[in-house]
């Protein structure tokens, strides 16, 4: 497989006049491979030809399908998270595979289907529910809230959607929200 700088060092030698045997038996490539760097203008990324096999999860698929369609009609409280759904396919359908897999199956689910990445209310409702209680009162309408959970986070805002939220560890009450 090609590397940046190959594609650069087989241009500069083609430019330089060195036929395509000549830089494929020099930098120790096919002629082919030479010939495609020289055509495409950087590498092309990898692609699956076919998608993973799923052993596990694969019997399991469709009844994600149904869980996560029936979410859609749900209200947003009553939707499932990946670890719910995890649960619910262990405990009632007898799933013996990992969480993880269930989670990535949701997360390209919500990629393919709404066309987003699922959705995130707030990341740090652990560590500051009051001020996530509070900035939902205040912004019913917001999709996301973004509320810094590391120290050398609090003093850069997380932009969401038009505003600016900051939460100053001094005051965990400052909340400045602008637009």
């Amino acid at each position: 497989m090609l590397t940046v700088e190959d594609y650069g060092v087989i241009r500069r030698a083609h430019r330089d006049g060195m036929s395509i045997r000549a830089i494929a038996r020099t930098f120790h490539h096919s002629r082919r491979n030479v010939r495609e760097a020289l055509a495409s203008p950087e590498p092309q990324p990898y692609t699956r030809a076919k998608e993973a096999d799923a052993p596990k999860l694969g019997a399991f698929k469709a009844t994600i399908d149904q869980i996560l369609a029936a979410d859609d009609l749900a209200p947003p409280k009553q939707r499932h998270r990946a670890i719910q759904v995890f649960r619910r396919l262990r405990d009632e359908q007898g799933y013996a595979g990992g969480y993880d897999q269930v989670r990535r199956y949701i997360r390209s689910y919500s990629v393919e289907v709404w066309g987003r990445e699922p959705r995130n209310i707030c990341h740090a409702d652990h560590k500051r529910p009051f001020v996530a209680a509070a900035l939902r009162q205040l912004l019913p309408d917001s999709r996301d809230l973004a509320i810094p959970s590391r120290p050398e986070n609090d003093a850069e805002p997380a932009r969401r959607e038009g505003v600016h939220l900051v939460v100053l560890d001094s005051n965990p009450f400052g909340v400045r929200l602008s637009r």
